[in-house]
């Protein structure tokens, strides 16, 4: 399995293009017999047309705190928070040291994965706190799958680390995660003057010390579902308010309100440099991905406004990047950047 871990590392700073050079060794990832590593600015072949209504449009709701949640229950597994919008959240919290690792699980998935198992094990291992919740409609929650929003999941998400978490994090996302995962990253304030009337939803953009993506796929619905689904499928969604489709390798569950809510997420119209991200952020992209093309994560990256973003290609690598290799390449991630983080707190004021 040693050949399957061949990883492109792609390097951006402002800098001009610099050279190109072969390095032997692992790179951060603990099965990478050799990777190629690019300084310098990106230069995609991607031609991006920068719009008003580019970098990841507002949130629809207000978020609006947590309604109910006992002290003594803070920490352990299958605990609930209730909305004040009257619905309940199960998650998974783990106490530990900031910052605490947050996973964000992929469309239709529950907090219950292999890669979110392996991340709760090492984080307890290492003191690390962690913690985890099903999306409304997702797993344990409360709702219909049918019903939840990438704008209602991302409130949630924001309520969350704001009432209960409290801590500084470093978000997984996998798949739709990642979605998710970008606009909590994202500086919401530059939002305003283009949308006057928008109700945002608490910026917690300076709590997010770090980003790791796993087959990131932001604006999926719009340019990538959507375009290819015949038109019977698509009235379906139209008359019916949902559908099942085939995709990749699987099926899922579409909605009506998913697709439409979605289109005012959008992060990608704006090309480059246009998410006000400044923290490091980590894609790890299969180029074997039956579901998303992967340049996507190339896009992403050349939209962030941050210089600490690296890009690492799987060869063999599927959507899932489930497989024991991909889950110690997500580790590695996490771990470096829990080391810099560390490092930045050594040299903070009070912090001994």
């Amino acid at each position: 399995m040693g050949l399957r871990a061949m990883i492109l590392r792609i390097s951006l700073t402002l800098s001009a293009m610099s050279s190109i050079d072969m390095c032997c060794g692992f790179t951060g990832f603990s099965h990478c017999p050799f990777a190629l590593r690019s300084g310098g600015r990106l230069v995609s072949s991607y031609t991006h047309k920068k719009t008003q209504l580019s970098a990841a449009r507002r949130l629809n709701t207000l978020s609006s705190g947590v309604l109910s949640l006992k002290a003594e229950e803070k920490f352990g597994r299958g605990l609930k928070a209730k909305m004040k919008e009257g619905h309940s959240l199960v998650y998974d919290y783990v106490d530990g040291s900031s910052p605490v690792i947050v996973y964000l699980p992929a469309f239709n998935q529950s907090r219950i994965t292999s890669k979110s198992s392996a991340l709760q094990t090492w984080a307890k291992r290492n003191g690390k706190a962690f913690f985890s919740a099903d999306y409304y409609g997702c797993g344990k929650s409360d709702g219909k799958f049918e019903d939840g929003t990438l704008t209602m999941w991302t409130n949630d998400m924001i309520t969350l680390i704001e009432d209960v978490i409290k801590k500084p994090v470093l978000l997984v996302g996998s798949g739709v995660g990642g979605w998710v995962g970008l606009h909590l990253a994202m500086k919401r304030k530059n939002l305003v003057p283009a949308f006057p009337l928008a109700r945002f939803a608490t910026d917690v953009s300076n709590k997010v010390r770090g980003l790791v993506g796993i087959a990131a796929d932001p604006d999926f619905t719009t340019d990538v579902v959507l375009p290819e689904l015949d038109d019977t499928v698509k009235e379906k969604i139209q008359k019916d308010g949902s559908a099942m489709i085939s995709w990749g390798v699987s099926e899922y569950t579409i909605s009506k309100k998913f697709i439409d809510d979605s289109k005012n997420m959008l992060l990608l119209p704006g090309g480059s440099e246009s998410l006000d991200i400044k923290c490091p952020v980590r894609l790890i992209q299969g180029l074997s991905d039956e579901e998303i093309p992967p340049d996507r994560a190339l896009r992403i990256s050349e939209a962030i406004k941050s210089d600490d973003v690296v890009v690492y290609y799987v060869k063999d690598g599927d959507h899932f990047l489930d497989q024991d290799e991909d889950i110690s390449r997500m580790i590695d991630q996490v771990q470096e950047m829990c080391s810099k983080y560390f490092e930045f707190d050594l040299t903070s004021p009070g912090s001994g």
